[in-house]
């Protein structure tokens, strides 16, 4: 069987990068550069800088108003145009410049067939509320095609599970009944009716694909909390840390997170706090190596938290 075809595409929108920024694009290379990789980004950008870095690196444009915002980026990912810009590949992954990749786990993702897997997002007081996370994740081009111009009604059952997942109280749930059996009726809308306006309100593309995508084609494959976290760790860090105790993820999103692999790197000092530690451990995992001597890692942090050092990201009681 031939390998999937898969593009490693980076979102970009001004001519310069920060420190951090570099750093996050040369371990995207360094891991996955045997995948085409293909930047995207305003019209009217020069991307000089990036096309030096990266070679055979391409360049897909669009319309310049789309990345005015956080807003407008998001409008476009939730834009036919853009999947039928990548319509090529059989999957994209999503690799914002504040994401980080591990280890060269792409094609396992790949063979593992869902249609959409990012980092799933951390609540402190409802947990693990969903996937996943869109600034380091992988979807199939053509099943979210399917999603924006499906004709199908919002189903009712998907539709009750997302009711149930963020309202916990009874009354309100009871609340919105009439509407699962309206549903049940076919007084429904359609995708395009329900985007109209997510958009408007400015909500965040991921949370569409993460939370509404299945109400509208309930055929969308998006993986589980427990896949997306083997996947990808964005908020939670500290609530998934048992499972990274032999393999790290294949990537994390947060500028914080790349800083702390910098300060890893280039640090004799030890970790600062227990989340550094743990994102510490992580790149150790991942076979990365300290250029200074340090003789504590997570242990060191560990007894920092216990001596009440360590004060961010606690676990929940």
């Amino acid at each position: 069987m031939s390998a999937p075809s898969v593009a490693i595409t980076i979102p970009v929108y001004k001519p310069t990068m920060t420190d951090l920024e570099e750093m996050s694009l040369e371990r995207c290379v360094e891991v996955l550069g045997r995948f085409p990789i293909v930047f995207f980004g305003p019209e009217s950008l020069d991307y000089e800088l990036y096309l030096g870095l990266v070679a055979q690196s391409t360049v897909v444009r669009f319309p310049d108003r789309y990345f005015r915002s956080l807003e407008t980026y998001s409008e476009l990912l939730l834009s036919a145009a853009f999947y039928k810009a990548f319509s090529i590949f059989e999957f994209m992954l999503i690799y914002q410049l504040d994401a980080f990749v591990f280890r060269d786990d792409l094609e396992y993702w790949c063979s593992r067939d869902f249609d959409y897997v990012g980092a799933p997002w951390w609540d402190e007081k409802m947990g693990w509320t969903g996937v996943g996370n869109g600034g380091f994740c992988l979807r199939k081009p053509a099943r979210c095609l399917a999603v924006l111009t499906s004709r199908h009604k919002e189903d009712p059952e998907a539709f009750w599970a997302h009711v149930r997942r963020f309202n916990r109280n009874p009354v309100i749930q009871a609340m919105q009944y009439p509407r699962k059996i309206a549903r049940e009726l076919g007084v429904a809308g359609t995708v395009d009716q329900f985007l109209a306006r997510f958009i408007r309100r400015g909500c965040a593309e991921d949370h569409f694909w993460g939370y509404a995508a299945v109400r509208y084609w309930p055929e969308f494959r998006l993986a589980s909390v427990e896949d997306a976290l083997r996947f990808s760790v964005e908020g939670g860090l500290q609530q998934a840390a048992a499972r990274y105790k032999e393999w790290p993820p294949f990537g994390c999103h947060r500028d914080r997170y790349v800083r702390m692999v910098r300060r890893f790197l280039e640090s004799a000092e030890p970790p600062a706090a227990l989340e550094e530690a743990l994102v510490w451990n992580l790149a150790e995992l991942a076979g990365m190596k300290r250029t200074v001597g340090c003789v504590s890692l997570a242990e060191n942090a560990n007894n920092n938290a216990h001596n009440g050092e360590a004060t961010t990201d606690r676990p929940a009681n």
